[in-house]
């Protein structure tokens, strides 16, 4: 047993004994000294059912403390939650697993949670998620490193320098500030779509497989990186990165943008 499920089951059988144990054993000693009294509605096969309940309900009470210990790594208490999310027991079924009485393949336990977090205009954003999910940030100026992997990742009047990238969806960010400093924006499956307020002063860079390239602003072609060629093998290898480059305005920071199915726009804010 690992030292945190270790720490879990001291805890969860501290619980036990303070908060159930006081319920279902202390009050009722102290309001009755465990002397019987008149059945329920004066009903004697009262008295069976309510043994016949704490009877059936007791490996539902152990099974659930039991999984906060070893799937959860917790307790059922606040001040010390399980490290894990528990969405497994008895109450739901899924996939070989050893409490499931019902058909196999049944759906598994699905949990979905967002997050919308308010933070100052300037700051430094480090956002990331991965599937059936978007990642969106609005009204902010900083830093910021933002990853996706199936989903959209929409960025705002937004100001500052970073990177934005996904696998499956598009990649569009609306500035208010234009970047000062190398930005990278990346996809496989989807658009990029950039929009600046006034026209850039920066170097840009494009790669794309099956889409088109289009901007609002004029540029001056860049000159071709050349091929870098080593010995391996006896024979010499020459690898390009075939980036395309144009030059916006006086030039400036590097803006690389890449993808491999869609189109890549570059925007003037209103056009």
């Amino acid at each position: 047993m690992a030292d945190s499920e270790r720490r879990a089951l001291v805890g969860t059988i501290a619980f036990t004994l303070v908060v159930p144990g006081t319920v279902i054993v202390l009050i009722p000693y102290l309001l009755t000294g465990w002397n019987l009294r008149p059945p329920f509605l004066g009903i004697e096969a009262t008295r069976s059912l309510g043994g016949a309940l704490i009877v059936l309900a007791a490996p539902l009470f152990f099974r659930f403390l039991a999984g906060f210990v070893r799937e959860g790594h917790g307790t059922p208490a606040p001040i010390a939650p399980p490290e894990h999310l528990v969405v497994g027991g008895p109450f739901r079924c899924y996939d070989d697993y050893p409490d499931c009485w019902r058909r196999q393949k049944e759906r598994r336990y699905v949990v979905h949670m967002d997050f919308q977090v308010r933070v100052p205009e300037r700051i430094a954003l480090r956002l990331a998620t991965v599937n059936e999910g978007r990642v969106s940030v609005e009204n902010v100026t900083g830093s910021f490193k933002v990853n996706n992997v199936n989903g959209d990742v929409t960025m705002r009047n937004v100001g500052g320098s970073g990177e934005a990238k996904t696998v499956n969806g598009p990649v569009k960010v609306s500035f208010r500030e234009n970047p000062r400093e190398t930005s990278e924006f990346t996809t496989v499956n989807g658009d990029i779509e950039l929009v600046f307020a006034k026209r850039p002063d920066a170097d840009f860079h494009f790669k794309t497989w099956n889409g088109d390239v289009t901007s609002d602003f004029p540029m001056t072609a860049l000159p071709a990186e050349p091929a870098v060629g080593e010995r391996k093998d006896g024979r010499f290898v020459y690898r390009s990165e075939r980036y395309t480059g144009g030059r916006c305005g006086s030039g400036g920071p590097d803006v690389t943008i890449q993808n491999l199915n869609g189109d890549i726009r570059i925007l003037e804010s209103g056009s």
